[in-house]
């Protein structure tokens, strides 16, 4: 299969890129950037990869805090912004793994140029929110992205901007196109993780919803096993669940210096961690000894 037919099979609504960062950085132009500077908001855990994009599109980032319980965007900073704002923005939204749009959050977005950003593919009949939908996959071979719209012209200038413009490295390589026609009817689940924590008797650590990619997000329950399971000298390290763009330091000279500060997202960052999981459920395992070692030798010392 070549990703020319891949992309024929998702239909008249779908263009396939090679990466989120051209289908971020396409769909952005198609939202204004191209005829002008416009703002784009974005919460202040975006990762690099979309800010780059908001960057290359020639907008200007916005980065607002987020809602500490679900780690999206901050409706209610969003709403004060808009409130304030003398043009509309675009929002640009890179969602937790797994989730849907918060309904607070998308109350507010609703009526404004959004692209949302998802691993969650969408289901039969499912009603699209927001301008542009990118669904993006990883792998060990490469990255994807697919992206969507209701409105066939909006998907047309799309396919030309990406052909014209960036030429033929914007396109998903045709190696890719097998790994995303295998997995995407598969939605994604959640691991194993809760019901290993509960075996081991490990209830007090807080399993948030999956944050991206094929990771799980966890709230440790202190500085040493966050210590611990960030350790290079670990067989399997962990990530920083939270990583505020303004720890950068020359991002936050930037674009940040004259921002409201970031609390919810300073107060989590060392606190989440991304824990990795595998098809078998051999390093959620692994994961969870080392949780269980850490903590019981904590009790007996």
């Amino acid at each position: 299969m070549k990703s020319v037919d891949l992309e024929r099979g998702f239909g008249k609504e779908a263009v396939l890129f090679s990466s989120k960062q051209l289908a971020v950085q396409s769909c952005i132009e198609l939202l204004g950037a191209r005829a002008g500077e416009i703002a784009v908001v974005s919460p202040i855990t975006t990762d690099e990869e979309t800010i780059s994009a908001i960057l290359r599109s020639g907008a200007q980032p916005v980065l607002l805090d987020i809602e500490p319980e679900h780690l999206q965007l901050h409706p209610g900073l969003l709403k004060e912004l808009m409130d304030e704002a003398e043009i509309v923005p675009a929002v640009v939204i890179d969602l937790p793994c797994g989730q849907e749009l918060h309904p607070e959050l998308l109350e507010v977005v609703k009526d404004l140029p959004t692209v949302i950003i998802s691993d969650r593919v969408p289901q039969n009949g499912e009603t699209l929110v927001g301008s542009f939908r990118i669904y993006t996959f990883d792998s060990l071979i490469g990255t994807g992205a697919v992206v969507f719209h209701k409105y066939e012209d909006q998907i047309r200038e799309l396919k030309l901007l990406r052909d014209g413009i960036f030429g033929h490295h914007a396109k998903l390589p045709d190696v890719l196109a097998p790994l995303i026609k295998h997995r995407w009817p598969k939605k994604f689940t959640h691991t194993n993780y809760s019901q290993l924590l509960t075996k081991a008797g490990l209830d007090d650590i807080i399993l948030f919803s999956n944050i991206r990619g094929t990771d799980f997000a966890v709230k440790v329950p202190n500085a040493r096993v966050m210590s611990v399971l960030i350790n290079d000298d670990v067989e399997i390290a962990c990530e920083l669940g939270v990583n505020p763009l303004h720890r950068i330091e020359e991002f936050a000279e930037r674009f940040v210096s004259d921002t409201p500060p970031f609390a919810n997202a300073e107060k989590l960052e060392n606190s989440i961690l991304f824990l990795p999981t595998d098809d078998e459920g051999d390093t959620e395992r692994q994961i969870v000894e080392i949780l269980k070692e850490t903590l019981n030798g904590e009790e007996s010392e």
